[in-house]
């Protein structure tokens, strides 16, 4: 079991009823484990990332976003950034290179 990580970052159970709280959200992240896998879920939402929980992209998190966010964006662009419309959860596409990464607010209006 997680306990408080440090510099206050939540639990894992404590994201999980964030994302639960909004329908858009926890379907989300119920897809993104579908997609990833426990492990990986598990490893992002772990990651000393501050507000952001990081996955690296795969091609059908943008078929996931236009369905749960209705956000549309090229993936060709360098960064490109949304929000749930629900919950106003931020969500940012960025890539470098050839690497490219989804960034996800752990809870919504997490500004600090």
């Amino acid at each position: 079991m997680w306990s408080e990580r440090k510099g206050g970052l939540d639990t894992r159970q404590r994201i999980l009823e964030n994302f639960a709280a909004c329908s858009s959200c926890g379907y989300f992240l119920a897809s993104l484990l579908a997609l990833v896998g426990n492990e990986s879920l598990d490893a992002a939402l772990t990651a000393e990332t501050g507000m952001w929980i990081e996955f690296e992209w795969r091609r059908p998190m943008a078929e996931m976003l236009a369905a749960y966010y209705r956000w549309r964006f090229h993936a060709d662009a360098e960064r490109s950034t949304g929000c749930c419309p629900n919950c106003l959860r931020r969500v940012v596409y960025e890539r470098v290179g050839e690497e490219a990464s989804l960034q996800i607010e752990r809870r919504p209006g997490y500004r600090t």
